[in-house]
């Protein structure tokens, strides 16, 4: 619920893409952003160290509305 209403404020704050950084190993939250609507764009090798060893980090994006052009950017406190 929480990630649906942050998609919301930032839809009204004409922001048209998202995207989340994810460890390798995290498969949870690998498998929950797919279940948002997030699709794997990117994988960086190696980029980070965690318990004495290297991961990769996935980048995940998520379009939250098809835009020609983008509109200006409405900041929270206008909201």
């Amino acid at each position: 619920m929480l990630y649906s209403e942050i998609e919301n404020i930032l839809k009204k704050q004409n922001v048209v893409h998202i995207i989340a950084c994810i460890t390798e190993e995290n498969e949870t939250s690998k498998k929950f952003h797919e279940r948002m609507g997030y699709e794997n764009v990117g994988l960086f090798k190696k980029i980070g160290f965690k318990s004495g060893k290297w991961l990769d980090n996935f980048w995940m994006q998520k379009t939250l509305c098809l835009a020609d052009q983008p509109k200006e950017f409405v900041p929270f406190r206008s909201l």
